[in-house]
């Protein structure tokens, strides 16, 4: 529950609090704004500013003490922890642009309910200098980077000096007079004819750097000699090449521009591709740019346009292709900022576009990509360069699509909880959060930012889970309303998904307005609980059927199937001579069947091969699954006996119980025909669709096997009649929906 007033430190804690000897902040949030509450003696010595101004000048504008290239980022990450009251860790750049600054705080609840947020400040250099070094210092850069653009490198055995490596751009400066053959030493490919002993270069190992007089130029040049092990166990020098001015520099500003050359090689080329296909899910590629240069200096991607372009890229050539094949104009229109010259001009400006979602037309079909863009400035030469993060993220923009749009329709939020996996979502109105690891909540007041509306009354997310399971006694649904400190009322929904009560989901819908209505108008208290329940019920099935367009979605091979079986079901009832609203009620029952599909892994439910009998069985579950989901939902009629018994057989060789003849409800009798039907006349991975031929002939073989012998020949009519080849009568499916007032 928020807090209004802002919280006073007593006399003690503010002495505690201020005398603490770290750079520290206290903070709260209160309304729409972040009131910086007190703060620590070092920090005010930090930032050399007296007490009182520095509070002031935080709480009239705390962005004032970050880059304005990072102000975005830190708006952000503020949102976000405001939102979710997670521990945050963040770094950005002071205003000056020359120091880093690392931020890392939690959130604390006080005797009196408030939350105040802990903040406390270390200067990067401080924070990660040690991790730093504890890498080798040239494992970092991409090889290809290493070996054309980083700088003079060169790696020498400490035993005999042979060269074990060394690349273009030293040879540029010490231009040896021969070609390089291997064992060659050090000496003998750049130095053949001196009479240097190059030892004492080596002394200087590890001792930072050192300035030198280059014998064939004369010229001042600094080294920096580290040691190393080459390979798995060969111990080595690792030395670097810089041309200096020869004038002194103090030991301070050599650190600041070594640890300048780290933070760049650190932020620029620590990345890993995934390795997967540009067309497939979650595929995530990395490609950086020299922009002065214009061209590809570093690739960690799928080839998207290269075959196109040719084996040497330019970043114009690259942004040309991606301008052509972007899909619509809105993508076009935010491509122009990442044409090269506008590109520049921005950065040199102060700012540059940090993200973009794009679909793009590829030969492999339409994808939509999420990319996100760094740049920088090399500390060695001064060209710009652009890391850019591409990921495939179309089957996620196309679930959250359904599933934002359902949620902004008819609740205030959406809780989905996968206590096997880990994992959860988290959607209202303008968030669509994947959360990776909903153990990290396990706090009271962590719990209250995600578990809304339920107040701090758990102890962490197991103790949530085993009190829902309590209320919803045998039942796979739970419903209880919240009144907020506002007055607002909430009603808030708990549906599991399967038996063991481990994956549920939550929604939460405003029902203020019933309740003032409620208790206004007493006489009509009971028609307004019958009308709220029935809400509740449709709009539980327009959830479900949301997730079940989603699970259609994943597979190119099952898109619209349930679609289509709810219309060859329709077209057998009315044969049948059934009454419309009996009608309705089957078309929702079909559209259902295969709900349970939701509850099976995917890497059993789209194998391109045949199962075994373990993934057999797994498929198998779906039946029951379904029946669990749906078993309750009362305003649609037997649609959990559609879902449990479109897998019996007439014979009763069939799943899940094993039903023979009559003894399976009539509904199912008819979704297993139609189910069947569009499973014979559709692609699959594992083959194409049968011909017409082949499914006339597997009907009228299995009546009174598979099928009920008198709804087989309804089918083999339909089909002689051409039901195949008919596309969705969407108008007519249409008024269904809207006669059962699921889209009023």
């Amino acid at each position: 529950m928020a807090i209004s007033n802002r919280y006073k430190f007593t006399k003690e804690e503010k002495q505690i609090y201020e005398s603490i000897p770290i750079p520290m902040a206290i903070y709260q949030y209160l309304g729409k704004s972040l009131v910086t509450l007190l703060v620590t003696d070092a920090l005010c010595k930090s930032m050399n500013k007296p007490r009182k101004i520095l509070i002031n000048q935080m709480n009239e504008n705390l962005l004032r003490f970050v880059h304005k290239d990072d102000i975005d980022k830190i708006i952000a990450e503020i949102d976000n922890v405001v939102m979710f009251g997670e521990d945050f860790d963040v770094t950005y750049k002071a205003p000056d642009g020359e120091r880093y600054i690392n931020a890392r705080g939690y959130f604390k609840t006080m005797e009196d309910g408030s939350r105040l947020a802990f903040v406390y400040y270390n200067h990067v250099d401080k924070v990660i200098e040690d991790a730093m070094y504890e890498k080798e210092y040239f494992e970092a850069p991409k090889a290809k980077f290493l070996d054309e653009h980083i700088g003079a490198l060169a790696v020498v055995s400490q035993s005999d000096e042979e060269l074990l490596y060394h690349n273009w751009a030293l040879d540029n400066m010490l231009k040896p007079p021969k070609p390089f053959k291997l064992g060659m030493s050090f000496k003998e490919y750049y130095y053949p004819n001196s009479q240097i002993n190059f030892r004492e270069f080596f002394n200087a190992v590890d001792m930072g750097p050192v300035h030198v007089i280059e014998p064939k130029s004369k010229r001042n040049i600094e080294l920096n000699i580290v040691s190393i092990t080459w390979g798995k166990d060969r111990l080595a020098y690792a030395i670097y090449f810089y041309e200096s001015s020869g004038e002194t520099i103090k030991e301070e500003e050599v650190a600041r521009k070594r640890k300048r050359r780290e933070v760049f090689n650190r932020i620029m080329f620590s990345f890993r591709g995934n390795g997967i296909p540009y067309y497939e899910d979650g595929y995530v590629g990395y490609r950086v740019w020299n922009l002065t240069r214009n061209e590809l200096v570093v690739e960690e991607a799928a080839e998207l346009f290269e075959k196109t372009l040719g084996f040497k890229v330019a970043y114009k050539d690259f942004w040309h292709y991606a301008y052509k094949a972007a899909t619509d104009d809105e993508g076009r229109k935010e491509l122009f900022e990442y044409e090269l010259e506008h590109l520049i001009a921005l950065y040199e400006g102060g700012t540059y576009p940090r993200h973009l979602k794009i679909n793009l037309s590829t030969p492999k079909g339409n994808y939509c990509y999420k990319l996100d863009f760094t740049m920088m400035r090399s500390p060695g030469n001064g060209d710009l360069y652009l890391k850019q993060r591409e990921e495939n993220i179309t089957s996620s923009m196309v679930e959250n699509s359904i599933i934002q749009t359902t949620v902004t329709n008819f609740y205030d939020y959406l809780l989905y909880i996968n206590v096997n996996s880990n994992t959860a979502r988290f959607v209202d109105k303008s968030t669509n959060r994947k959360i990776d690891n909903i153990y990290k909540y396990n706090t009271p007041a962590k719990l209250e930012g995600l578990m809304r509306h339920y107040g701090n009354r758990f102890q962490d997310i197991d103790d949530f889970r085993n009190y829902l399971v309590k209320m919803s006694g045998p039942e796979s649904n739970y419903s209880e309303r919240v009144e907020l400190y506002n007055k607002k009322v909430k009603s808030i929904r708990v549906d599991f998904i399967n038996k063991d009560k481990t994956i549920f989901f939550i929604t939460c819908s405003d029902v203020t307005d019933i309740i003032k209505k409620e208790r206004e108008k007493e006489l009509e208290l009971e028609i307004d609980i019958v009308n709220e329940r029935r809400k509740s019920e449709l709009l539980s099935i327009q959830t479900i059927l949301s997730i079940s367009n989603a699970l259609d979605a994943r597979d190119a091979s099952t898109k619209q199937h349930s679609s289509r079986v709810a219309m060859y079901s329709v077209k057998i009832a009315e044969r049948l001579g059934w009454e419309m609203d009996r009608i309705e009620n089957l078309y929702f029952i079909a559209l259902l069947h295969d709900i349970g599909k939701i509850g099976v892994p995917d890497h059993i439910l789209f194998k391109p091969g045949k199962l075994n009998n373990e993934e057999y069985a797994a498929i198998k579950k779906h039946v029951e699954i379904g029946g669990n989901i749906l078993k309750d939902v009362t305003a649609v009629e037997k649609v959990a006996e559609g879902a449990k018994f479109h897998h019996e057989r007439y014979d009763g060789k069939g799943y899940m119980l094993g039903l023979k003849g009559e003894e399976i409800p009539i509904e199912a009798r008819i979704i297993c025909v139609a189910d069947t039907v569009d499973a014979m006349s559709s692609d699959r991975p594992y083959r194409h669709a049968q011909s017409t031929e082949f499914i006339l002939s597997e009907l009228e073989k299995e009546k009174g096997g598979q099928f009920d012998p008198e709804l087989a020949q309804i089918m083999i009519h339909l089909i002689e009649e051409g039901i195949l080849e008919q596309t969705l009568d969407k108008n007519f499916y249409s008024d269904i929906i809207n006669n059962k007032g699921l889209l009023s």
